[in-house]
Protein backbone atom coordinates (compact mmCIF):
# COMPACT_ATOMS: atom_id res chain seq x y z
CA UNK A 1 0.00 0.00 0.00
CA UNK A 2 1.63 3.70 -0.57
CA UNK A 3 0.08 6.32 1.25
CA UNK A 4 0.02 10.18 0.79
CA UNK A 5 2.02 11.38 -2.33
CA UNK A 6 0.79 12.08 -6.23
CA UNK A 7 4.70 10.60 -6.42
CA UNK A 8 3.23 6.90 -6.50
CA UNK A 9 1.99 6.51 -9.28
CA UNK A 10 5.21 7.32 -11.03
CA UNK A 11 6.89 4.22 -8.47
CA UNK A 12 3.57 2.11 -9.45
CA UNK A 13 3.91 2.91 -13.40
CA UNK A 14 7.57 1.90 -13.01
CA UNK A 15 7.30 -1.30 -10.93
CA UNK A 16 4.17 -2.15 -13.41
CA UNK A 17 5.87 -1.60 -16.61
CA UNK A 18 2.88 0.87 -18.16
CA UNK A 19 2.75 4.53 -18.93
CA UNK A 20 0.44 7.32 -18.26
CA UNK A 21 -0.82 7.40 -14.98
CA UNK A 22 1.09 10.05 -13.43
CA UNK A 23 1.40 12.18 -15.84
CA UNK A 24 3.94 15.03 -15.32
CA UNK A 25 2.10 17.06 -12.67
CA UNK A 26 3.10 16.91 -9.04
CA UNK A 27 -0.72 17.59 -8.26
CA UNK A 28 -2.83 14.38 -6.38
CA UNK A 29 -4.20 12.44 -8.95
CA UNK A 30 -5.61 9.64 -7.07
CA UNK A 31 -8.98 10.79 -6.05
CA UNK A 32 -10.24 7.48 -4.86
CA UNK A 33 -8.41 3.69 -3.70
CA UNK A 34 -7.18 2.17 -6.55
CA UNK A 35 -5.31 -1.36 -6.63
CA UNK A 36 -2.94 -2.30 -9.72
CA UNK A 37 -1.63 -6.47 -10.22
CA UNK A 38 1.88 -6.81 -10.77
CA UNK A 39 1.61 -9.58 -14.30
CA UNK A 40 4.30 -11.80 -14.80
CA UNK A 41 6.79 -11.64 -11.86
CA UNK A 42 9.28 -13.53 -12.39
CA UNK A 43 8.75 -14.98 -8.42
CA UNK A 44 5.55 -14.15 -7.61
CA UNK A 45 3.79 -14.14 -10.86
CA UNK A 46 0.35 -11.91 -10.87
CA UNK A 47 -0.03 -12.37 -7.23
CA UNK A 48 1.43 -8.94 -6.23
CA UNK A 49 -1.31 -6.28 -5.89
CA UNK A 50 -0.19 -2.32 -5.39
CA UNK A 51 -2.56 -0.34 -3.49
CA UNK A 52 -2.36 3.66 -4.39
CA UNK A 53 -4.71 5.27 -1.80
CA UNK A 54 -5.87 9.41 -2.05
CA UNK A 55 -3.09 11.53 -0.51
CA UNK A 56 -3.60 13.14 2.80
CA UNK A 57 -3.85 17.17 3.10
CA UNK A 58 -5.98 16.95 -0.02
CA UNK A 59 -7.77 20.44 -0.99
CA UNK A 60 -10.47 18.53 -2.39
CA UNK A 61 -11.26 16.47 1.14
CA UNK A 62 -10.59 16.15 4.73
CA UNK A 63 -8.13 13.91 5.87
CA UNK A 64 -10.81 12.47 7.94
CA UNK A 65 -12.50 11.93 5.03
CA UNK A 66 -10.12 9.74 3.50
CA UNK A 67 -8.95 8.28 6.22
CA UNK A 68 -12.70 6.68 6.22
CA UNK A 69 -11.73 5.58 2.79
CA UNK A 70 -8.27 4.11 3.88
CA UNK A 71 -10.19 2.37 6.85
CA UNK A 72 -13.32 0.60 4.77
CA UNK A 73 -10.48 -1.29 2.57
CA UNK A 74 -8.61 -2.40 5.68
CA UNK A 75 -11.70 -3.33 7.00
CA UNK A 76 -13.07 -5.30 4.34
CA UNK A 77 -9.84 -7.05 3.69
CA UNK A 78 -9.32 -9.16 7.20
CA UNK A 79 -11.68 -10.80 9.85
CA UNK A 80 -11.74 -10.56 13.73
CA UNK A 81 -8.54 -11.71 15.64
CA UNK A 82 -9.41 -15.24 17.36
CA UNK A 83 -9.04 -15.11 20.55
CA UNK A 84 -9.39 -18.86 21.57
CA UNK A 85 -6.45 -19.31 19.53
CA UNK A 86 -4.14 -19.73 22.69
CA UNK A 87 -0.78 -20.36 20.99
CA UNK A 88 -0.59 -16.54 19.39
CA UNK A 89 0.73 -13.81 21.78
CA UNK A 90 -1.47 -11.37 22.93
CA UNK A 91 -0.08 -8.92 21.14
CA UNK A 92 0.03 -10.36 17.84
CA UNK A 93 -3.48 -9.73 15.93
CA UNK A 94 -4.01 -12.82 13.10
CA UNK A 95 -6.57 -12.48 10.55
CA UNK A 96 -7.99 -14.87 8.25
CA UNK A 97 -9.10 -12.66 5.54
CA UNK A 98 -7.47 -13.44 2.07
CA UNK A 99 -6.00 -10.14 1.63
CA UNK A 100 -3.38 -8.85 3.77
CA UNK A 101 -0.76 -6.22 3.21
CA UNK A 102 2.55 -7.49 3.01
CA UNK A 103 4.17 -3.91 3.55
CA UNK A 104 3.26 -0.27 3.50
CA UNK A 105 4.91 2.77 1.67
CA UNK A 106 4.76 5.92 2.91
CA UNK A 107 6.57 8.74 -0.12
CA UNK A 108 8.26 11.28 0.82
CA UNK A 109 9.56 13.88 -1.29
CA UNK A 110 13.29 14.52 -0.64
CA UNK A 111 13.44 18.18 -2.06
CA UNK A 112 11.15 19.58 0.29
CA UNK A 113 13.42 21.77 2.58
CA UNK A 114 11.45 21.97 5.74
CA UNK A 115 8.49 19.03 7.44
CA UNK A 116 5.19 21.09 7.69
CA UNK A 117 3.18 21.04 10.18
CA UNK A 118 0.49 19.05 8.43
CA UNK A 119 2.72 16.51 6.67
CA UNK A 120 4.39 15.63 10.51
CA UNK A 121 0.74 15.13 11.89
CA UNK A 122 -0.05 12.98 8.69
CA UNK A 123 3.46 10.91 9.66
CA UNK A 124 2.76 11.01 13.24
CA UNK A 125 -0.54 9.60 12.30
CA UNK A 126 0.69 7.06 10.13
CA UNK A 127 2.79 5.36 13.26
CA UNK A 128 -0.34 5.09 14.64
CA UNK A 129 -2.15 3.99 11.73
CA UNK A 130 0.32 0.56 11.08
CA UNK A 131 1.14 0.53 15.16
CA UNK A 132 5.03 0.16 16.14
CA UNK A 133 4.37 -3.67 16.53
CA UNK A 134 4.04 -3.59 12.48
CA UNK A 135 7.06 -0.86 12.01
CA UNK A 136 8.93 -3.72 10.83
CA UNK A 137 6.95 -3.56 7.14
CA UNK A 138 6.86 0.05 7.12
CA UNK A 139 9.08 1.75 4.53
CA UNK A 140 9.52 5.62 3.91
CA UNK A 141 10.63 6.26 -0.09
CA UNK A 142 12.17 9.46 -0.62
CA UNK A 143 11.82 10.67 -4.10
CA UNK A 144 12.56 13.11 -6.74
CA UNK A 145 16.64 12.13 -6.53
CA UNK A 146 16.53 12.01 -10.54
CA UNK A 147 15.64 15.77 -10.52
CA UNK A 148 18.57 16.60 -8.24
CA UNK A 149 21.92 18.24 -10.25
CA UNK A 150 24.06 17.78 -6.90
CA UNK A 151 22.22 16.18 -3.76
CA UNK A 152 24.22 16.74 -1.23
CA UNK A 153 21.93 19.18 0.36
CA UNK A 154 19.12 16.39 -0.27
CA UNK A 155 21.76 13.89 1.44
CA UNK A 156 21.72 16.21 4.60
CA UNK A 157 17.88 16.50 4.66
CA UNK A 158 17.87 12.83 4.52
CA UNK A 159 19.82 12.26 7.34
CA UNK A 160 17.92 15.27 9.46
CA UNK A 161 14.32 13.59 8.85
CA UNK A 162 15.79 10.21 10.02
CA UNK A 163 17.15 12.36 13.64
CA UNK A 164 13.93 14.38 13.80
CA UNK A 165 10.70 12.76 12.60
CA UNK A 166 11.63 9.34 11.53
CA UNK A 167 13.37 7.73 14.49
CA UNK A 168 10.44 6.22 16.82
CA UNK A 169 9.44 3.93 13.24
CA UNK A 170 13.08 3.55 12.26
CA UNK A 171 13.61 2.35 15.79
CA UNK A 172 10.67 -0.26 15.65
CA UNK A 173 12.28 -1.96 12.34
CA UNK A 174 10.73 0.65 9.37
CA UNK A 175 13.55 1.08 7.09
CA UNK A 176 14.01 4.07 4.43
CA UNK A 177 15.03 3.58 0.72
CA UNK A 178 15.20 5.89 -2.12
CA UNK A 179 13.03 5.44 -5.24
CA UNK A 180 15.63 6.46 -8.42
CA UNK A 181 13.67 7.78 -11.04
CA UNK A 182 11.75 5.58 -13.52
CA UNK A 183 14.64 4.52 -15.23
CA UNK A 184 15.81 3.10 -12.54
CA UNK A 185 13.18 -0.17 -12.29
CA UNK A 186 15.56 -2.76 -11.04
CA UNK A 187 16.33 -1.15 -8.16
CA UNK A 188 12.66 0.53 -7.45
CA UNK A 189 11.82 -3.43 -7.85
CA UNK A 190 14.82 -4.16 -5.05
CA UNK A 191 12.37 -1.74 -2.47
CA UNK A 192 9.65 -3.52 -3.53
CA UNK A 193 10.98 -7.36 -3.08
CA UNK A 194 12.63 -6.40 0.73
CA UNK A 195 8.91 -5.78 1.48
CA UNK A 196 7.41 -8.89 0.17
CA UNK A 197 10.44 -10.81 1.88
CA UNK A 198 9.80 -9.35 5.31
CA UNK A 199 5.74 -9.54 4.84
CA UNK A 200 5.83 -12.98 4.42
CA UNK A 201 4.33 -13.32 8.51
CA UNK A 202 1.65 -11.51 7.52
CA UNK A 203 -0.19 -9.52 10.69
CA UNK A 204 -2.88 -6.80 11.01
CA UNK A 205 -2.49 -3.13 11.51
CA UNK A 206 -3.04 -1.63 14.77
CA UNK A 207 -5.99 0.57 13.03
CA UNK A 208 -7.56 -2.84 12.23
CA UNK A 209 -6.99 -4.27 15.44
CA UNK A 210 -8.88 -1.25 16.67
CA UNK A 211 -11.70 -0.99 13.97
CA UNK A 212 -12.25 -4.89 13.71
CA UNK A 213 -11.21 -6.48 16.67
CA UNK A 214 -12.23 -3.87 19.31
CA UNK A 215 -15.43 -2.22 17.58
CA UNK A 216 -13.78 1.09 17.97
CA UNK A 217 -15.77 3.82 16.23
CA UNK A 218 -13.39 5.81 13.69
CA UNK A 219 -13.40 8.97 15.40
CA UNK A 220 -11.73 7.40 18.66
CA UNK A 221 -9.05 5.26 16.58
CA UNK A 222 -5.93 6.80 17.49
CA UNK A 223 -4.96 7.34 13.95
CA UNK A 224 -8.57 9.35 13.38
CA UNK A 225 -7.44 10.97 17.17
CA UNK A 226 -3.89 12.54 15.43
CA UNK A 227 -5.67 13.70 12.44
CA UNK A 228 -8.29 15.77 14.24
CA UNK A 229 -5.63 16.84 16.95
CA UNK A 230 -4.89 20.91 16.64
CA UNK A 231 -1.31 21.42 15.05
CA UNK A 232 -0.31 23.14 17.94
CA UNK A 233 -0.73 20.12 20.77
CA UNK A 234 1.37 18.02 17.95
CA UNK A 235 4.57 17.84 20.40
CA UNK A 236 2.41 16.26 22.67
CA UNK A 237 2.04 13.52 20.20
CA UNK A 238 5.47 13.30 19.48
CA UNK A 239 6.92 13.21 22.67
CA UNK A 240 3.97 10.13 23.56
CA UNK A 241 5.77 8.01 20.72
CA UNK A 242 9.00 8.92 21.39
CA UNK A 243 8.61 7.48 25.02
CA UNK A 244 8.01 4.13 23.56
CA UNK A 245 11.64 4.14 22.03
CA UNK A 246 13.08 5.48 25.21
CA UNK A 247 11.26 2.94 27.50
CA UNK A 248 12.47 -0.10 25.31
CA UNK A 249 15.89 1.39 25.55
CA UNK A 250 15.72 1.80 29.10
CA UNK A 251 14.33 -1.60 29.46
CA UNK A 252 17.18 -3.24 27.39
CA UNK A 253 19.63 -1.18 29.68
CA UNK A 254 18.48 -2.43 32.71
CA UNK A 255 17.61 -6.17 31.24
CA UNK A 256 21.97 -5.82 30.14
CA UNK A 257 23.37 -4.60 33.53
CA UNK A 258 21.37 -7.13 35.60
CA UNK A 259 22.99 -10.28 33.71
CA UNK A 260 25.14 -11.43 36.03
CA UNK A 261 28.85 -12.21 34.41
CA UNK A 262 30.06 -15.44 33.86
Amino acid sequence: MFLTNPINLKIIDTLTGERGRAGDSLASVTKNLTAYRVLGHEQHGSRIVLVDTPGFDDSGRSDEQVLKEIGKWLEKTCVAFNPDDLTLSHNLYRYTGKILLSGIVYVQNITDTRMSATSHRTLVMFGELSGFEDASRVVIVTTMWDTLIHNSAAKKREDAFKLEYWDVLMHHGATIERFLGAKERESTWKIINNVINIGTQRTGLQFQHERVDKKIPLQQTSANKTLTTPVSILPTLVAKQKMTKTHELTTQDSASSSTPNR
